[in-house]
């Protein structure tokens, strides 16, 4: 388990990778819009 899988595990939440992003997430897109809009509505 890396140091991010321990994080979400710890705080009850999730570790998503988006391949192909490395550390640019913020321009990979739909697959993020995707993820986030599920985060949104599950605690709207």
């Amino acid at each position: 388990m890396d140091i991010a899988e321990a994080i979400a595990e710890q705080l009850g939440g999730r570790h998503v990778v988006v391949p192909g992003t490395e550390h640019s997430v913020q321009n990979a897109g739909e697959p993020v819009n995707a993820l986030l809009e599920g985060l949104w509505l599950s605690v709207a």
